[in-house]
């Protein structure tokens, strides 16, 4: 959920079947007094969901999740542009033979989209950190996974104040235990 500057609010989550397909991501906006000003579904024939929503610098949205639909493996990492009315700019899936996810997505200072989350199908392990930089248009600028041999997961990603990355997760390939936290500090290129 994201609150605009007038009081209303974006909810985005997933529905079945109320879309077009088995499920699709949904768009709910409530004005103040949450009354239902629009309600939009997005995805294609399979199953497609919604794992983060952010207000962008124009005033739309920009939401990333998990697409079965559009995908060339089993799941691909899911990016929706959104105008401020909700409106589908466009639409981009990322990903390659097996299942990847999408959880976390950010606007940069130059106007274009990290995105963070797990591929099974790049890197060295079971699961690895995914990361894809994207231009304004939903352009692949820069792709790159973390990890060890065993799962490794990005959950979230902010920009930092040097233009780099500091990526939030969890690994089972370092650590002590079964399963640690696991922050990685990137620079502006995506460098370790």
């Amino acid at each position: 959920m994201q609150l605009k500057a007038d009081g209303s609010c974006i909810v985005v989550g997933s529905t079945f079947p109320y879309g077009g397909g088995h499920t699709d991501v949904y768009i709910l906006t409530l004005d103040g007094d949450e009354i239902t000003m629009n309600e939009k579904t997005y995805g294609g024939s399979a199953n497609d969901w919604e794992f983060s929503v952010q207000k962008t610098a124009e005033g739309g949205y920009i939401v990333a999740g998990q697409s079965n639909s559009f995908a060339t493996g089993s799941n691909d990492a899911y990016i929706i542009k959104l105008d401020k009315y909700g409106n589908k700019e466009w639409e981009k899936a990322f990903g390659g033979y097996d299942s990847e996810q999408a959880y976390s997505i950010q606007q940069t200072t130059d106007g274009g989209y990290i995105v963070l989350g797990s591929t099974e199908s790049f890197g060295s392990g079971y699961t690895d950190v995914y990361l894809i930089k994207l231009d304004t248009n939903g352009n692949t600028e820069l792709e790159k996974t973390f990890g060890g041999i065993y799962r490794d997961n990005g959950v979230s990603i902010q920009q930092t104040t040097d233009g780099g990355y500091v990526i939030a997760g969890f690994t089972n390939s370092f650590g002590e235990g079964n399963e640690d936290l696991y922050i990685i500090k990137l620079d502006r290129e995506g460098n370790l």
